[in-house]
């Protein structure tokens, strides 16, 4: 696998998810990682939602090594998404044991922390410590207006550093609800202090995963399996290649 040095500011970064249930598909997903050449600075996101057990430790701390021997030089966000439709709430109580359980085990460069487990957020903040980057994170499954979305990320503000990250996924049906999402990113991009992840998701939203930079969203996902982790995905080469070329084009090269 070709990458280069990631700056995790750089417009135009990919993050790319793991999102195997055993070692096994792990085994594979690296695999299938390490044949791709890939221009743009790349993020590993191990998607702890989709493991199959999360209490089995040891085979957790196994699979968090074979990451990071198999990706040496990649930062590794660690997410545990429970935002996610036709799945039961999770609870605040709930939600804050599991991600102190996966704090206290795991090993990543950046954790994923959602915005909507209000109660829970003060005290991960304070066991991961004043310099763990944070991706602050809302998902939301209709599409939001401007204003919505403008609203989001001031609320996730209230929890980031400055070194941190606001992070927006709306749905969208249409290319009045993209222009809101980018609208809303640049607003944000203008007047809040953290870095910015934006993207809407669903077909209608692909366009943002490539032009978010130009509106000052930092990082992209991409595909990796056919499913990806979030619907809308573009594949991992084809998103590296247009954010190339845009990334390109923003720099007058």
């Amino acid at each position: 696998m070709m990458t280069t040095q990631p700056n995790l500011n750089q417009p135009g970064t990919i993050a790319v998810a793991l999102m195997a249930t055993t070692i096994a598909e792990l085994t594979q997903q690296l695999r299938q990682l390490q044949t791709l050449t890939v221009r743009q600075p790349l993020v590993i996101e191990w998607r702890l939602d989709a493991w199959h057990d999360l209490s089995a430790w040891s085979e957790l701390a196994q699979a968090n090594q074979q990451i990071k021997q198999a990706c040496p030089d990649l930062p590794l966000l660690l997410t545990w998404r429970t935002e996610q439709p036709g799945q039961p709430e999770v609870s605040s109580d709930r939600y804050q044991d599991q991600m102190t359980d996966l704090i206290e085990h795991l090993h990543g460069d950046l954790w994923d922390l959602e915005v909507a487990q209000t109660a829970a957020l003060e005290p991960l903040r304070h066991l991961l410590g004043p310099t763990m980057p944070i991706v602050w994170s809302q998902h939301f499954w209709q599409p939001q207006t401007r204003q919505q979305l403008q609203l989001a990320l001031v609320h996730a503000q209230t929890w980031a550093a400055p070194a941190d990250y606001l992070k927006v996924a709306t749905w969208a049906a249409s290319p009045a609800d993209c222009l809101a999402l980018l609208e809303a990113t640049w607003w944000a991009h203008q007047r809040l202090a953290p870095a910015l992840i934006t993207m809407a998701m669903g077909p209608a939203g692909q366009i943002t995963r490539v032009l978010g930079p130009l509106f000052g969203s930092a990082w992209s996902f991409g595909a990796l399996t056919a499913v990806g982790s979030a619907p809308g995905q573009l594949p991992l080469r084809r998103l590296d290649q247009q954010l190339t070329t845009l990334t390109a084009a923003m720099k007058g090269k």
